[in-house]
């Protein structure tokens, strides 16, 4: 479902988003995060097609969404452009984070806490 919303036209979804990111890389395009469900609930995303059942699923967690009564709780989809990085960061509200790669180049990486990991199809 999700490989659909990357086939169908990334740049439309993911474009819009683009322009309202907080600056996590030198140029906003090159990363971009669209919410799916949040504190209020499901998103419009979740009206298309190739989303419904993977919103029907993460809406049946407690731990996200309006369920789990946290402020900010949510899932979303990101996107982070061959050869962009993303500044390091931290979160503002205690959270976990799950990185999922569904197109991930060769040589990807992903550093969390000074430890640098390599993106590995399947895990």
């Amino acid at each position: 479902a999700l490989e659909a919303l990357l086939n169908d036209d990334p740049d439309a979804a993911f474009g819009a988003a683009a322009r309202f990111q907080n600056g996590l890389t030198p140029r906003n395009q090159d990363w971009a995060r669209i919410k799916l469900i949040h504190s209020q609930g499901r998103s419009e995303l979740c009206n298309l097609p190739y989303l419904q059942k993977s919103c029907d699923l993460l809406s049946e967690r407690p731990e996200i969404g309006p369920r789990c009564g946290t402020y900010l709780s949510g899932a979303s989809i990101a996107r982070l452009l061959p050869g962009a990085q993303l500044k390091p960061h931290l979160g503002t509200y205690p959270r976990l984070t799950l990185q999922l790669g569904l197109r991930a180049p060769s040589g990807a990486t992903l550093t969390v806490a000074g430890e640098e990991v390599a993106w590995q199809e399947g895990k």
